[in-house]
C-alpha cells in the first residue's frame, strides 16, 4: 500500500508540474507557486478552524512542519534560478537526485530495504535522471549548477521533514507547511512590490495547481507513515515520468531516446520495488 501511495503522489506531483509549466508560460512561475499555496493557505486554515482546532503541541512536531515548508519554498526557488540560467536538460537531471536526501535520512533513522529493493531504487532513480532529458553543454556557469543541487537539498530536506512531521498529524503539518512557504512568497511580493497580477480567471487553475501539490504531499505523508521514507522517496520522485507523458500526449511533445530508456527503467525499478516490498 505504500508504494502505491508514493506512486500517486509521484502521478499528482506530475500532473500539478505540467499544468503549472503551461500557466507559467504566461504568468511568472514564481506568482503561480505563490498563488497556488495561497489558496491552498485559505482551504487549510477554513479545514482546521472548523474540524481540526486540536493543534499539537509538540516542538518538534512544528520545527519539522517548518523546515518542510521553508525546504519546499527555497528549494522551488533555487530550481527556478537555476532554470533561468542555463539549460533544462543541464539543470533537471541535478535537481532529480533530491531523492538521495531521504534516502540517506532512512539509513541514519535504521531502514534497511532488502537488496533487490535497493537495486529497484537504484534502477528507478536513474530513470528519473534519463527522463529528465539529460544533456551535456560546453559552457555552464557554475551558479545555475549550484543552485540545482542546493534546490535537490533543500526539496529533499522538505520531503525528510514533511515524513517525520506528519506522524504527528497530517492536516497541522501541511497547514503549517503552506503557511510558512506563503509567508515566504509574501515577503517576496513586498520586495518586488508586485503580487504577479495574476488575471482572477487565472486562480481557479491556480488553487487546483496547489490542490494537486497538496494532495500529493498527504498521499507521500502517508506513504511514509505506512512503510520506508527511503523507498517512498525514490518512488514519489518519479513525477518527471508523469509529467513527460502528458507533454507527449496532450501536447504531442516529442521524446528523446534517451527519455523513452528512462521511462523503462523506471518502471523497471517499480516493478522491483513493487514485487519485492509485497514479498
Amino acid at each position: 500500500m505504500s508504494a502505491i501511495l508514493a506512486l500517486l503522489a509521484a502521478a499528482s506531483w506530475g500532473v500539478s508540474d505540467f499544468v503549472a509549466g503551461r500557466v507559467s508560460q504566461r504568468l511568472s512561475p514564481i506568482a503561480v507557486v505563490g498563488w497556488s499555496h495561497a489558496v491552498v493557505s485559505v482551504i487549510l486554515t477554513l479545514v482546521v478552524v472548523i474540524g481540526f482546532r486540536d493543534i499539537p503541541s509538540s516542538g518538534s512536531w512544528l520545527a519539522w512542519s517548518v523546515v518542510a515548508g521553508l525546504g519546499g519554498a527555497v528549494g522551488l526557488l533555487c530550481l527556478y534560478a537555476a532554470l533561468a540560467a542555463a539549460p533544462m536538460g543541464v539543470v533537471a537531471p541535478i535537481s532529480s537526485l533530491s531523492a538521495t536526501i531521504p534516502v540517506l535520512a532512512g539509513i541514519l533513522v535504521g531502514e534497511r530495504p532488502e537488496h533487490g529493493v535497493w537495486a529497484g531504487m537504484a534502477v528507478a532513480l536513474v530513470g528519473v535522471i534519463l527522463v529528465s532529458g539529460p544533456q551535456v553543454a560546453a559552457r555552464v556557469d557554475a551558479r545555475p549548477l549550484l543552485l540545482a543541487a542546493a534546490a535537490a537539498v533543500l526539496l529533499g530536506t522538505g520531503l525528510v521533514a514533511l515524513g517525520f512531521a506528519s506522524k504527528v498529524s497530517l492536516i497541522h503539518t501541511l497547514w503549517v507547511m503552506r503557511l510558512t512557504s506563503l509567508i515566504g512568497y509574501a515577503v517576496l511580493a513586498l520586495i518586488a512590490r508586485s503580487t504577479g497580477d495574476v488575471p482572477r480567471k487565472d486562480l481557479v487553475v491556480i488553487g487546483a495547481i496547489g490542490a494537486g501539490d497538496l494532495l500529493a504531499n498527504a498521499f507521500f505523508a502517508a506513504a511514509t507513515s505506512l512503510g520506508m521514507l527511503s523507498v517512498a522517496a525514490v518512488l514519489g520522485s518519479l513525477y518527471p515520468v508523469a509529467t513527460i507523458a502528458l507533454a507527449w500526449i496532450v501536447l504531442r511533445e516529442r521524446l528523446r531516446g534517451v527519455q523513452y530508456v528512462g521511462v523503462v527503467l523506471a518502471m523497471v525499478g517499480v516493478a522491483l520495488i513493487a514485487g519485492l516490498s509485497r514479498s
